[in-house]
């Protein structure tokens, strides 16, 4: 992002506000991909040339994205993540390579889930790039239940 002397526009305000509204709105329940993307974020924040969290990182922001995708009505059949992984990752990224990558990373992720121990073959380029996926997910999200409000408001 260029931020061009460090100035914020309107869009990127409004898109603020969206989603910090909408997160105050959520409920117990559909508040739970918060906890898995706050430890994403902290897995970003602690990560440096010694210690490299990467992995750990990207495996919150995607099982964040799993949840969120339960809890917005997206993923609704148990055993069938990788598609709807798939749709959303279409919506974030245009090349083939780039999406199957990322499908190739959330499977290795999903396999160490059972063993507790994060893959270790994780960029921080791929960790960012999972967190611009849910990013761009829980914004669309957002916006989609502002809008829904505010049809609801004006009928």
């Amino acid at each position: 992002m260029d931020w061009k002397g460090g100035v914020l526009g309107q869009s990127q305000l409004t898109r603020t506000a969206i989603c910090l509204v909408e997160i105050v709105r959520l409920t117990p329940e559909e508040h739970r991909f918060l906890d898995r993307y706050i430890e994403g974020l902290t897995m970003l924040s602690k990560t440096d040339i010694h210690s490299q969290h990467e992995a750990n990182a990207f495996s919150a922001f995607y099982f964040s994205l799993k949840e969120a995708s339960r809890t917005f009505g997206d993923w609704k059949d148990p055993s069938g993540f990788v598609e709807v992984f798939e749709s959303i990752l279409a919506t974030t990224f245009s090349t083939n390579e780039t999406r199957s990558k990322f499908i190739s990373l959330g499977s290795l992720v999903e396999a160490q889930d059972f063993t507790g121990q994060p893959p270790h073959s994780i960029t921080l380029t791929e960790a960012a790039g999972m967190k611009l996926t849910v990013d761009s997910y829980l914004l669309r999200k957002f916006s989609e239940r502002v809008r829904e409000r505010a049809a609801l408001e004006m009928a």
